[in-house]
């Protein structure tokens, strides 16, 4: 099958029609073939996204490239086939382009295994892990409450295409190593990916594409890539709607501030959306109390972006990089035996930290 490349209608100046890093989004609403439910609002927020990052007054830094949307969504496009050895794998032209800036996905997830019912009142309680999580669990908590459950990471972060026609049953466990971001020849090859890649920043907008205290599931991604961002959810789900969208708000902040970080920006982008908290409230366990909620999550959910390097400072530099640094594409991350991560929340999680240790 023949895909075109779709290339959000824009108006470029001349700084824009440059050569500058890349703009690649791949976005799915119509899961009717497989993988459903049918969402409504994934393609709208990456277009949204392409069209505040190149409205009018854009500082001219980046440059479009792929807007490949429901069926021209291939799933092997995420995959790295350095790594995986398989034919069909194809990031190289597609999700982790060579001059990649940032990289963006909005679709279904999967919340996967690993929350139990097992009752803690700390992280101790919790070294019983069910059939495909690991140790070591924590003590999960809703806010309001002074008891949780166990949770337990368990591999199992997911991508999803609409049309499971293209490799892989259209589905892509990137817990797994497959999809492997950011390998360019500055970052040098991580765990055999290669140095043909190029991300800087990354989007992983779908459903627990992160999930709370469970960091170990991400790191397999990381190959390079300055920082990741992720929808992380505590309790209940991502919501597929939202105005303004957290995708559109991300890009204002480049254009109000080209000078700022990247990652700061998408974790913050959580406060522009201003989606009715009615019915999508974050609760305690019982579901007597509200603290917070809405914000895109129909619970209690964060905005969240991780970064991986071969120091802790190596690491910590990767949640600095600047819209305007990204010219200086994978400068951060050169081994992944660190890691730092940040969040914002629709609640206090502050006070109503995710574990009780």
């Amino acid at each position: 099958m023949r895909r075109i490349t779709v290339v959000t209608a824009v108006l470029l100046t001349a700084s824009t029609a440059s050569a500058g890093p890349l703009i690649i989004t791949e976005s799915v609403d119509d899961y009717s073939t497989c993988h459903g439910p049918v969402l409504s609002h994934q393609v709208e927020a990456t277009n949204d996204f392409r069209n505040t990052m190149f409205q009018s007054n854009n500082p001219g830094l980046f440059t479009p490239s792929s807007n490949f949307t429901n069926s021209s969504v291939f799933v092997t496009d995420f995959a790295d086939p350095d790594f995986t050895g398989q034919s069909g794998d194809n990031d190289t032209f597609n999700f982790d382009q060579a001059n990649g800036g940032i990289a963006y996905y909005a679709g279904h997830g999967s919340c996967g295994p690993g929350d139990t019912t097992q009752s803690c009142s700390h992280d101790t309680n919790c070294r019983n892990p069910p059939s495909g999580a690991y140790n070591n669990g924590f003590c999960h908590r809703s806010p309001g409450d002074n008891t949780g459950t166990c949770s337990y990471p368990a591999n199992s972060r997911w991508v999803f295409d609409g049309t499971c026609a293209h490799g892989r049953n259209g589905q892509l466990d990137y817990s797994s190593g497959a999809m492997k971001l950011g390998e360019s020849a500055v970052s040098g090859g991580w765990a055999g990916a290669g140095t043909n890649g190029g991300d800087t920043f990354a989007v992983i907008d779908g459903s627990c594409a992160a999930m709370s205290n469970r960091p170990s599931e991400l790191f397999a991604l990381f190959a390079g890539v300055d920082a990741v961002g992720f929808t992380m959810v505590h309790t209940g789900d991502k919501s597929d709607s939202g105005t303004p969208s957290r995708a559109g708000s991300f890009a204002a902040q480049y254009i109000a501030n080209p000078n700022g970080a990247v990652p700061f920006a998408w974790s913050t982008s959580i406060n522009s959306n201003t989606q009715a908290q009615t019915g999508r409230e974050c609760e305690n366990a019982a579901g007597t109390q509200t603290f917070g909620g809405g914000k895109g999550f129909n619970g209690c959910g964060a905005n969240m972006v991780m970064s991986m390097g071969v120091s802790p400072n190596n690491a910590q530099a990767g949640m600095f990089v600047t819209w305007r640094g990204i010219l200086g594409a994978n400068s951060a991350g050169t081994q992944s035996f660190y890691y730092y991560y940040m969040w914002t929340c629709n609640y206090d999680c502050n006070t109503w930290t995710f574990n009780i240790p």
